[in-house]
């Protein structure tokens, strides 16, 4: 089995969507082409944090510079 890319912020933001609306854990899958797993991952990160996307290491209270 060939791992996929990592999912982007709108791909969580939508499945989160799906979720929210009512939509089962299958459907949801099937309509974001990821696996079971995926959407429970993602549902399950977003219900525990309250957030789409996951903080990466190190980029901790960094300013941007242009």
């Amino acid at each position: 089995m060939t791992r996929r890319k990592d999912l982007s912020d709108s791909e969580r933001e939508f499945i989160i969507g799906e979720q929210m609306a009512g939509a089962s854990v299958r459907k949801t899958s099937q309509l974001a082409s990821v696996s079971v797993g995926t959407v429970t991952k993602v549902t399950s990160a977003f219900r525990s944090m309250e957030k789409t996307s996951v903080n990466r290491v190190g980029n901790c209270d960094r300013e941007l510079t242009l």
